[in-house]
């Protein structure tokens, strides 16, 4: 599995982060909003997903604002998807990980939760400025 890269801008992806929303990068179990359940609940029914959800990367750690389908608050980013997405600076879709080097050994894909396909957007705090993502996974691959 391949770790997703330090980001160029990680810095000032953090200060400004910290200074709009600084309840974001609260451990998950701490904070909660319902505005994130939401919108997280709505991509599942119109994606017809399983698994949605809302994260930050704070340095090292994923944290999930909002989570459909799973039972997690973080996850180390260096296990992350949203890590890569952050990245790409596009969205990701994954048909298979476990196909997918950098994702095979991921604890998601080979793991109990068999994450088979994902898809993921960055959310943006200002141009350039990724906080976190939304991301949808299945339990089967999907091509589109």
């Amino acid at each position: 599995m391949l770790s997703p890269p330090f980001l160029e801008n990680e810095q000032q992806r953090l200060d400004l982060a910290e200074e709009v929303a600084p309840a974001a990068f609260v451990p998950s179990y701490v904070l909660r909003e319902e505005r994130f359940d939401r919108i997280s609940r709505i991509a599942l029914r119109l994606l017809d997903v399983p698994i949605a959800l809302i994260s930050v990367l704070d340095g090292d750690m994923h944290w999930i604002r909002s989570v459909q389908g799973l039972s997690m608050s973080e996850t180390p980013a260096s296990l992350s998807f949203a890590g890569h997405v952050i990245k790409d600076k596009e969205p990701m879709r994954i048909p298979d990980p476990t196909v997918v080097s950098r994702f095979m050994d991921n604890p998601l894909a080979k793991g109990p939760t068999h994450v088979r396909s994902s898809l993921g957007i960055t959310l943006h705090l200002a141009p350039g400025v990724a906080a976190g993502t939304l991301c949808v996974m299945d339990t089967r691959p999907r091509a589109s």
